[in-house]
């Protein structure tokens, strides 16, 4: 089975149910928003969506970066075509992207 998980790579609790899911045979993706890790057997894609340095942008500018992090991530699902797709963390665009039909 394919599971796509959209969480931190960083995270303990994904990298524990990503290695379980790994070592039953599963194929296991993950959509993450930060990089630094790695997990043997994990397909990993970086989406690489934190601000740097703390610097804030206008409102205008956020919504589309949003929006172009929504697209890369249905991208990436269609590309995958997961049979299942855990959304672990609710960023502002896995918040957006449970709301948009894939």
């Amino acid at each position: 089975m394919k599971i796509c998980f959209f969480s931190d790579i960083q995270s303990i609790h994904l990298r524990r149910w990503a290695a379980y899911f790994i070592e039953k045979g599963h194929d296991v993706y993950l959509i993450s928003v930060r990089g630094g890790g790695y997990l043997k057997g994990l397909k990993y894609y970086n989406l690489d969506c934190i601000e740097s340095n703390g610097v804030k942008r206008a409102k205008i500018y956020k919504l589309y970066k949003t929006l172009k992090i929504i697209y890369k991530i249905r991208t990436l699902i269609k590309r995958i075509k997961p049979d299942i797709v855990h959304i672990h963390y609710l960023y502002n665009a896995s918040f957006m992207l449970a709301f948009w039909q894939l």
